[in-house]
């Protein structure tokens, strides 16, 4: 990670990537009692990275399919670097990425949700950051670039493209229910992590509407 960041061959959200899956194999070690070395990294390793991701982390398909690819990557690097042997890793397969339904809520459903109170303060804190996103299309990643300073003076979100710098800027409409939620968190919304964020929005908080965040 360290020669990649040096190297200035990856994005922020590619170093959040390899962080998160460095998290993930470190509370796996904890978790199953399994002390990770090169040598095991085998048939056994990924039997029990499997079943604690599905199991113990409850992840998607293509969530875990992801985090394989990633670890994969590193021991790529690790074999070409001289760091470590062992290629069963190589046999490791990622299961097939599955297409995920996409739906868009109406006006009427957003503003019902954002009328619902809820029982908790962590859950109105996932509901309005939710409902956030819905009516500015942000990717919860990008919800930590949202600060006073890159609103316009005509209501907007001013943002600029921090994945690929030849993307044009955007400049993103803020309805009014956007508008009076960051003006209730003083314009930082109440970001916890996506799978804690999942957690308090995955039960349904508003009646007919359950609700799953992208990332």
């Amino acid at each position: 990670m360290d020669e990649k960041v040096k190297l200035k061959e990856w994005s922020k959200s590619t170093r959040k990537r390899y962080n998160n899956i460095k998290n993930i194999v470190l509370e796996f070690e904890d978790v199953k009692n399994y002390k990770l070395t090169f040598a095991k990294v085998n048939k056994k390793f990924f039997t029990e990275f499997t079943d604690f991701c599905y199991e113990y982390k409850d992840h998607y398909t293509n969530t875990f399919s992801r985090n394989v690819g990633l670890f994969k990557t590193f021991m790529f690097w690790s074999v070409d670097n001289g760091y470590c042997f062992n290629t069963a890793f190589k046999g490791f397969k990622k299961p097939q990425r599955v297409l995920t339904r996409q739906e868009a809520l109406t006006m009427d459903q957003v503003k019902t949700l954002h009328n619902f109170p809820c029982l908790t303060e962590a859950k109105s804190k996932a509901k309005n950051v939710f409902i956030f996103q819905c009516l500015t299309g942000l990717r919860y990643s990008e919800l930590a670039l949202v600060n006073k300073r890159i609103i316009t003076l005509d209501g907007c979100l001013f943002l600029k493209e921090d994945k690929d710098p030849s993307k044009p800027n955007r400049e993103i409409p803020l309805y009014k229910i956007a508008a009076d939620i960051l003006k209730k968190y003083n314009y930082q919304l109440p970001l916890t992590t996506n799978q804690e964020q999942n957690l308090d929005t995955s039960d349904q908080i508003a009646p007919g509407i359950s609700v799953k965040l992208r990332q």
